[in-house]
């Protein structure tokens, strides 16, 4: 039953991060822009790595892993449109693997959920941001880039966090009311597939 509930609440949790994700993308750009104005960082600070998404997209920190793959594998340097491609795929499939983890540790521990999702997508930031990316030197620290990135950046995954909470308790009602109105022969013959697969 465990694995028959899992998958759906899986899938749904994907699906949930892929919305979010480009709710997130969405966002940025005018989060970055007011925050701009309360924080105006100087011109060669805007050339930081993921500082200024609105004007140099390719110089974020998926962009940077793809130059970087680029020269490791095929010997040369990613070209602009291939940063800003790859920055689009790892942006969404990351937002699928979180919004995946993030449903399945919600029906597991509610506790995940605290402040509807917005921790938890503090929480991505300071795992991604505040460690991870300059552990593999893809980006400065949070404390070496301008107070108008860290704070627009910072909003936007706590959005993130917000917008996949939402969705997840949408999602999760649906499949609720689906499982609530599925006979018990038609749940056995799906628990046999689902057994089956794994």
């Amino acid at each position: 039953m465990g694995n028959f509930r899992r998958a759906p609440t899986a899938v749904a949790g994907a699906a949930a991060g892929i919305v979010a994700a480009w709710v997130k993308a969405r966002s940025e750009p005018p989060l970055q822009h007011l925050a701009e104005r309360f924080w105006p960082p100087a011109p060669e600070l805007k050339e930081m790595v993921g500082v200024d998404p609105s004007g140099h997209p390719e110089n974020s920190p998926p962009g940077v892993l793809v130059d970087a793959l680029t020269r490791a594998f095929l010997g040369r340097a990613a070209t602009e449109e291939e940063r800003v491609r790859g920055l689009f795929v790892i942006h969404y499939a990351f937002g699928a693997s979180l919004g995946a983890l993030y449903a399945v540790a919600a029906r597991r521990r509610p506790a995940v959920t605290r402040g509807t999702g917005g921790v938890a997508g503090a929480a991505v930031y300071v795992l991604t941001h505040g460690m991870t990316l300059p552990a593999l030197k893809l980006q400065d620290p949070p404390w070496y880039l301008p107070t108008s990135a860290v704070a627009w950046e910072f909003t936007s995954h706590v959005e993130f966090g917000v917008v996949l909470e939402a969705l997840r308790r949408l999602l999760d009602g649906f499949w609720t009311t689906a499982a609530a109105t599925t006979t018990d022969e038609e749940r056995e013959s799906l628990q046999t597939v689902t057994a089956t697969i794994s």
